[in-house]
């Protein structure tokens, strides 16, 4: 079975992680890598269910994106930025876009 893993790096992102977190439903996973935050938004995420995991971006975002697609779990991957959403019809597309990648038995 396919899966989708949606990556959010992030920064001091306490204001929008929430609200992004809560529009990705459809994922079989919610990976945040956190650029060390000195807000809330490590906490926040992980007490949502994602999956945090502190990495310094040191400038580099191609490195902290392959970093992130190492820690990914799933098939198929979605980034994200913590101040977008995904609205429920776009989420529905996503899952019947991973669904018609099944193997046909």
């Amino acid at each position: 079975m396919s899966t989708v893993t949606v990556i959010i790096l992030a920064k001091n992102e306490e204001q929008n992680i929430k609200d992004c977190i809560d529009t990705v439903g459809f994922a079989d996973e919610v990976l945040v890598i956190d650029d060390f935050s000195t807000d809330q938004t490590p906490e926040i995420a992980a007490s949502m269910g994602a999956r945090v995991v502190q990495h310094a971006m040191n400038g580099d975002w191609g490195g902290q994106q392959t970093f992130a697609i190492q820690e990914a779990k799933s098939k198929w991957i979605l980034f994200l930025d913590a101040d977008e959403r995904i609205s429920p019809e776009l989420g529905a597309e996503i899952v019947t876009a991973v669904q018609k990648d099944e193997p046909k038995a």
